[in-house]
């Protein structure tokens, strides 16, 4: 994430400023003296908001949102015009931008008349709309309330620039909130919504992590009665499990091939696809399997089963490879004792999933012992090409509305994660709207996924005081004052501590 920002000195500095033009000339004091660039003034705007190229790709929709909370802001009517206007300065929505990182987006003042709203793409563009609303004072409180302070002057500085981009790549959520896409577009997250103004920004980013080997690729089930032995073999109870397959059967692998061949035939440009072991099924015992195993024993000697996923994954991905270089084949990791890397790698086109579901979620992932073997592994062997995903939990799944003292965790987890070079994300939030400060959390995830380093109680304060001034310190006063524990001293378990599916 890089981010830029000039804005007007604050007043005690303008001495020094002014002693600094006399010492290194005029140019540099003509640059210093930039008037401001004036939006609205006592009611009445300045300015006029201008898609670029028309009402194309999103990009009408953002200038209306600029339209709609400057308004707010200042009073005044903005119009969305199909070019400037005489008498008016210009808010340009996606002027032509290079960006150099996906998602980035760029504020600047061109000249005296031309304030740029751009960035990546049309997403870009409606960030940087976002971001620029924010900068005048805007909060996204919930999806039916932002806080918009009022001003007789709507105005930035006559040099202001600014250049931001996300750390997470792709900001997903689960709760009941993400059907207010609006909002969810505010807060730049993507929820699972399949609403069509997503098709403005060149759609939803596609991911791929349901449990697809029992579930899509093997759920025939003819196919299991005609062919047991494609699926996992258990010795407890001489049974076979159709959620996970024998990763030693050549014929399986040929059908695999066949129907993932059908599926990406179907879906031409698709970046990815699930190879994920089905919810809670079982590793295959049979002895070629066994053999599989042990051949990717951990640096103690211990066998670790999960190896099956990644010779499976590697299988597929190789196979695939050349046809279809741009697909991710994905596994889904549910916090097991994962191969420490020693003797076992990830092909570059295989990515992984890691859903540390059996920690502890009342504190943040770095205090989780299991990491060390899970997520860190993981970590450890990604190709650089495709970082892992992590599919977080925030949510107290016996009951979304009991208050769960989760407020100040993920700030200490999303940074866990961008060391661990995560680049993308979706969590089960507090699903009911009416929980436990819902919104408010789904707030802070927003703003930490954007930017992992972002200061936590920073953000806390900003919310709470937009929210409701008057009852700002209260709310501080109901919720946890102790500061998350440092991260565990995480060593390797053995494996009878190890989870086994």
């Amino acid at each position: 994430m890089h981010c830029t920002t000039r804005v007007r000195h604050p007043a005690w500095s303008n001495f020094i400023l002014l002693a600094a033009c006399f010492v290194f000339g005029a140019p540099l004091a003509a640059r210093a003296a930039a008037p401001d660039f004036v939006l609205a003034k006592d009611g009445r705007a300045q300015a006029v908001i201008v898609p670029y190229g028309g009402d194309t790709n999103g990009l009408a929709f953002a200038a209306n949102e600029l339209a709609e909370f400057l308004g707010r802001l200042s009073g005044a009517a903005f119009m969305v015009a199909e070019k400037p206007v005489p008498g008016y300065k210009t808010l340009l929505v996606g002027a032509p931008y290079q960006p150099s990182e996906e998602q980035e987006l760029r504020v600047r003042v061109k000249d005296a008349s031309t304030l740029e709203v751009t960035g990546d793409g049309p997403l870009g563009a409606l960030y940087a709309a976002y971001d620029l609303l924010e900068t005048l004072g805007c909060v996204f409180v919930s999806h039916d309330y932002t806080y918009a302070p009022t001003t007789n002057l709507l105005a930035v500085a006559g040099d202001y620039a600014k250049g931001d981009a996300p750390w997470m790549k792709l900001r997903n959520i689960w709760t009941e909130l993400e059907s207010h896409v609006p909002y969810m577009m505010r807060l730049r997250l993507q929820g699972a919504s399949g609403d069509p103004v997503w098709n403005k920004f060149g759609g939803k980013r596609v991911y791929a992590i349901n449990h697809s080997i029992g579930g899509i690729w093997f759920r025939d089930r003819e196919l299991r009665k005609q062919h047991p032995e494609w699926f996992a073999y258990l010795r407890k109870g001489d049974r076979r499990s159709f959620g996970w397959v024998c990763v030693s059967n050549e014929e399986m692998y040929q059908q695999l091939f066949k129907e993932i061949a059908a599926y990406l035939g179907k879906h031409p440009g698709i970046p990815e696809v699930s190879v994920a072991i089905g919810d809670c099924s079982d590793f295959c015992e049979c002895d070629k399997c066994l053999a599989e195993v042990e051949k990717y024993r951990d640096v103690g000697g211990e066998d670790v089963f999960s190896c099956q996923y990644l010779i499976l994954a590697n299988r597929v991905a190789k196979h695939f490879a050349r046809d279809y270089p741009g697909v991710r084949f994905n596994i889904l990791a549910y916090g097991e004792r994962q191969p420490s890397g020693n003797n076992i790698t990830m092909e570059p086109n295989v990515g992984a999933f890691v859903a540390e579901l059996w920690r502890n979620h009342g504190l943040p992932a770095d205090c989780n012992p299991r990491g060390a073997y899970c997520m860190q592994h993981i970590a450890a062997i990604s190709p650089k090409s495709n970082p892992p995903y992590v599919w977080e939990y925030q949510a107290n799944f016996r009951d979304f509305l009991i208050p769960f003292p989760n407020l100040k965790i993920f700030a200490q987890s999303a940074r866990y994660y961008k060391r661990l070079g995560v680049r993308a994300i979706m969590a089960q939030n507090q699903y009911a709207k009416i929980g436990d400060l819902s919104e408010m959390k789904l707030w802070l995830y927003a703003k930490l996924t954007w930017n992992p380093d972002a200061d936590q109680e920073t953000l806390i304060d900003t919310y709470l005081k937009a929210a409701s001034a008057a009852t700002a310190s209260a709310t501080r006063r109901s919720q946890p004052t102790r500061p998350p524990p440092p991260p565990s001293r995480l060593t390797t378990p053995s494996s009878a501590s190890a989870p086994r599916r």
